[in-house]
């Protein structure tokens, strides 16, 4: 079983990822992005006026343009592998009717 590592963020939180993830992840600062459902961790690129947001958890699926990403134990914080799926908008919405 791989190592769990804490990724320190913005406000006081932290992010979970597999060990074999942090060299890529802990070699960028991230901040959290708090949504109006959830908080997720993320970093911009770019230049000002013209950033863009790298998500952590869609980073470390693989996460295709045109999915998304969906957090199984429902903590969008926690970024080990075996807590994400990608999948369609529509599937994903319907986990979170589930609650």
């Amino acid at each position: 079983m791989d190592d769990i590592v804490f990724v320190p963020l913005t406000q006081h939180k932290a992010a979970i990822i597999d060990g074999v993830d942090a060299p890529e992840i802990l070699s960028h600062k991230w901040h959290v992005n708090i949504s109006a459902y959830n908080m997720y961790a993320c970093r911009k690129v770019g230049k000002r006026g013209q950033q863009k947001r790298i998500w952590m958890h869609r980073l470390i699926a693989g996460t295709p343009d045109g999915q998304e990403c969906h957090h199984k134990d429902g903590n969008s914080l926690n970024n080990r592998r075996g807590n994400l799926e990608n999948c369609t908008r529509q599937r994903n919405l319907s986990y979170r009717k589930r609650g």
